[in-house]
């Protein structure tokens, strides 16, 4: 009993922060407080979160989808019509992605879920260079799949 109580125990205080964002929702990452409020440059440079809900709707109406992740995960499974960007190749994928998309167009970057920081990296990068509606699923693939929302493997798009 003592060893059972122990295990969970510490599972709990290893893992506690996931317990509850399971139990209360996800708390969205942002900017941290001692920067103060951004200004509106600040600001400009700094992806937009989206909500579960409103995904959906991004999706039905064929916003350009980004997956952050290893080009292996994405093979795995992504979100369908996203396309794979990992932010190891971010460089030539975005020089790639100023000739072929319109800087204007709203672009959704996402990964493998809360805590995870290559959405974040990559949509800054796109805002950096010159993309202006650039927004960031924190739920990412597994909060995609785990609705049981469709999912593609392969190549994709």
């Amino acid at each position: 009993l003592f060893i059972v109580l122990g295990g969970v125990l510490i599972g709990l205080v290893f893992n506690g922060r996931m317990v509850v964002e399971q139990i209360v929702g996800p708390t969205p990452v942002a900017p941290p407080p001692e920067l103060g409020e951004p200004t509106e440059a600040q600001e400009a440079l700094y992806p937009a979160p989206v909500s579960f809900d409103e995904m959906q709707e991004l999706v039905a109406a064929g916003t350009l989808l980004l997956d952050a992740r290893p080009i292996e995960l994405y093979r795995e499974g992504h979100l369908p019509a996203a396309r794979s960007l990992p932010l190891d190749e971010a460089t030539a994928g975005v020089a790639r992605l100023q000739q072929e998309e319109a800087r204007e167009e709203t672009v959704v970057v996402y990964c493998s879920g809360f805590g995870c920081p290559d959405s974040f990296d990559l949509a800054e990068l796109l805002l950096k260079a010159g993309f202006v509606d650039v927004r960031v699923f924190e739920g990412g693939y597994p909060q995609w799949r785990d609705a049981g929302l469709p999912v593609r493997q392969g190549e994709g798009e």
